[in-house]
């Protein structure tokens, strides 16, 4: 007989509930249970994210290896987590909660009954095999991907499904201690429940008081490396993000004795002169753009202290200098406008020569006469010539006639023309192209 953890589809026991006093069941601390692992449960993310990125990998990796054993690991673990969503284990947690309730008025308590909590662990054992088993296999798809990655062999497909399938492994083996966790705290309160009903355990069925006894795994106590979630990530690089001036590992010292030592700031007025001086000349020297430059025009970071004054004094001077260039070009806008009206007037009637022509061409080709000339196809007929004959076989295809029917014809013309220069030797050029055209007309009637 089957066990009841293996079985996907697990019959539920009749829904019902109890009453009980508050005092005799600690019905809050039972909640707090239910909350924390529906929380674990839904915030699985990452692992719902790592099994679509599997999903998407065994797709593209399909046909090229079709024969790898490492590609048929990586299916068995897909086929595991899709099995894994199929259980939906937090409903059956949500269940639990919704059938608790608090009496209005009073202190008595409604709880779902003992079969219901039986259930649920049920589900939860079928949930830590499940997870057994995706850790096993995601280990074993690894072992031979690793392996490929050492060889060379497609390397750089093989590293990316390998980078999935040891996240998958990791996030599993985290799954199965959850697990463990989650079944011990609900098997003790399931102590306290009282049954209501006919029984849903089959008689020679022992729910286990461990977890963690009954998977028998030699790493359930081994710690795990942890793993980072995407917010941390972004986190982490942008901390290694560093201002220039925060390399150096010495720490400033602020703490001084004697108030003499502080040097004193260099106040002279000819120094300040000087400085604005060099600062000006610089600033003219320099011609940068105006979508580089973030602030006022004709201002550059030099790196030497300023006075606002003398920077204001350049600004101004620089106004006046534009506002001059502009009066002038407005001079000169003048002039070149007449000149421009000139030009557009002889454009126009260039214009004016220009489609009086296309149409004389217009008129011409819309002629019919001209237009049978271009498409007129030669008839076997009109065959006069041996320029005739050449033009009347070069075409790919023939109006009334299959493509294969006219390599046919094509062939059988061929072979006469070879036959008669063979056979006839002593008759005319013109006779020969005769016989020709008139076995063509045979043809295509």
């Amino acid at each position: 007989m089957e066990a009841l953890w293996n079985k996907l589809d697990l019959k539920r026991p009749s829904s019902n509930t109890w009453k009980v006093s508050s005092q005799e069941i600690d019905f809050k601390m039972f909640l707090k249970k239910l909350e924390k692992t529906i929380n674990d449960l839904e915030s699985q993310e990452m692992l719902h994210f790592e099994a679509a990125l599997l999903g998407r990998l065994i797709y593209r990796m399909k046909c090229k290896f079709r024969s790898d054993k490492g590609l048929k690991n990586m299916e068995k673990t897909n086929r595991a987590l899709l099995n894994y969503l199929k259980l939906s284990l937090e409903n059956d947690y949500k269940y639990l909660m919704e059938c608790t309730e608090m009496v209005a008025f009073s202190d008595n308590v409604i709880l779902p009954t003992k079969q219901m909590v039986e259930y649920t662990l049920v589900r939860t054992q079928s949930f830590a095999k499940l997870m057994c088993r995706i850790e096993n296999v995601s280990q074993e798809a690894a072992h031979f991907l690793k392996s490929r990655v050492n060889i060379g062999q497609a390397w750089d497909v093989s590293l990316i499904a390998l980078s999935v399938v040891s996240r998958i492994w990791v996030l599993s083996r985290h799954l199965i201690k959850k697990s463990c966790d989650w079944y011990s705290s609900l098997y003790e309160s399931a102590k306290s429940f009282k049954a209501v009903g006919a029984k849903w355990l089959p008689k020679n069925y022992i729910l286990p008081s461990s977890l963690r006894d009954w998977l028998k795994l030699p790493w359930i106590d081994e710690e795990l490396p942890s793993i980072s979630t995407h917010e941390e990530i972004k986190k982490n690089i942008f901390n290694l993000i560093k201002p220039a001036n925060d390399d150096s590992e010495e720490e400033l010292n602020f703490e001084i004795e004697d108030v003499s030592e502080i040097p004193k700031p260099s106040t002279s007025v000819e120094k300040m002169k000087n400085i604005e001086k060099i600062a000006i000349s610089n600033i003219k020297n320099t011609k940068l753009s105006q979508e580089q430059i973030s602030f006022p025009v004709g201002a550059v970071e030099i790196g030497q202290r300023i006075s606002r004054d003398a920077f204001n004094s350049f600004v101004k001077q620089q106004r006046k200098s534009e506002a001059k260039k502009s009066k002038k070009e407005q001079g000169l806008g003048k002039n070149q406008n007449e000149i421009n009206q000139s030009e557009i007037d002889s454009l126009r009637k260039s214009n004016k020569n220009r489609d009086t022509k296309k149409k004389s061409k217009d008129e011409a080709i819309s002629d019919p006469k001209e237009l049978d000339k271009r498409k007129k196809v030669l008839r076997p007929n009109d065959l006069k010539t041996e320029n005739d004959l050449i033009l009347f076989l070069k075409p790919k295809s023939y109006p009334g006639m299959d493509k294969l029917q006219w390599q046919m014809l094509k062939k059988n013309v061929r072979q006469f023309l070879v036959d008669i220069n063979n056979g006839n030797e002593s008759v005319s050029k013109k006779k020969k192209l005769k016989m020709v055209f008139k076995k063509i007309r045979e043809w295509t009637n």
